[in-house]
């Protein structure tokens, strides 16, 4: 998945055992222009069909460089952006700054 204002630091690991999905987001780090804290921004993860919901999007923190939080958002089936990853709640991230995922989200599959 490429999104221009986003490099990867560490890629994206999903695992799939038993009927439970397992993430590690990794890392992220903003490259074009400073993302403003109101706005909403897709991470260069996408989840395969595969291993998406069917009906619950899933969430995790994020610390932001500069020791702040945010809020991801990873899309199930169900909705209008399935198996993607944004950046949904956060402070004002500039060029440069990191964008360090929480290990673990997991959900159940069919």
């Amino acid at each position: 998945m490429v999104t221009p204002a986003w490099g990867v630091g560490v890629t994206p690991v999903i695992e799939r055992r038993n009927g439970i999905v397992c993430l590690r987001l990794g890392s992220f780090q903003r490259r074009i222009g400073s993302l403003a804290a109101s706005s909403e921004s897709r991470l260069p993860a996408q989840i395969p069909a595969a291993f998406q919901h069917r009906s619950r999007d899933q969430y995790a923190l994020a610390y932001i460089e500069g020791v702040s939080i945010g809020r991801i958002t990873i899309y199930s089936k169900a909705s209008d952006r399935p198996g993607q990853v944004w950046l949904v709640q956060h402070p004002t991230i500039p060029v440069n700054d990191y964008v360090l995922t929480m290990s673990g989200p997991s959900w159940v599959v069919d």
